[in-house]
């Protein structure tokens, strides 16, 4: 019961005082996943043209992933925090775009907690294989962001008519 009202304060104290929304915290981990792919690839053309060597940029990577997870995690907090009205759980279930970003912050944080190094060391080839699931990733957030696209662009839309 203390876990959940500490919670609930925490939540709170986002939604009054943090000055960050919902598409803010959006934004910064989408940008923040698009540069997690770029330092991953053993092979890339990148390297060679910017003289690093790939041990630098999977320590890059590292952070960025842990970056990406944070801000996945704010972004949830701020969203929950906010919510307009209603029950957020039962809106989370039956709406496609938010059970889209939903189920791309649990990949997230499922592949967070594989990626803690004394797990990371003893079930890589795990952390490894699990580590292709950025491509659901990827897919769900393009599913969740183009839904607030198109909703952005309808209420501009009546703002300004052509």
């Amino acid at each position: 019961m203390r876990l959940v009202e500490s919670q609930i304060r925490a939540l709170t104290f986002l939604s009054v005082h943090c000055k960050c929304s919902r598409r803010t915290t959006g934004s910064l981990a989408a940008a923040n996943a698009f540069l997690l792919a770029v330092p991953a690839t053993r092979n890339s053309v990148l390297l060679p043209l910017l003289g690093v060597a790939y041990d630098v940029t999977i320590v890059y990577h590292q952070w960025l992933g842990w970056a990406m997870a944070a801000l996945t995690s704010a972004h949830f907090a701020v969203t929950w925090a906010q919510w307009p009205t209603g029950d957020p759980a039962a809106t989370l279930l039956i709406t496609p775009q938010y059970l889209y970003g939903f189920t791309a912050w649990i990949i997230v944080l499922v592949t967070a907690a594989v990626a803690v190094p004394w797990v990371r060391r003893r079930h890589f080839n795990f952390f490894q294989r699990l580590h292709y699931t950025f491509l659901a990733v990827f897919t769900l957030l393009s599913l969740h962001a183009t839904a607030y696209v198109a909703a952005y662009d309808a209420r501009r839309a009546c703002w300004y008519p052509s």
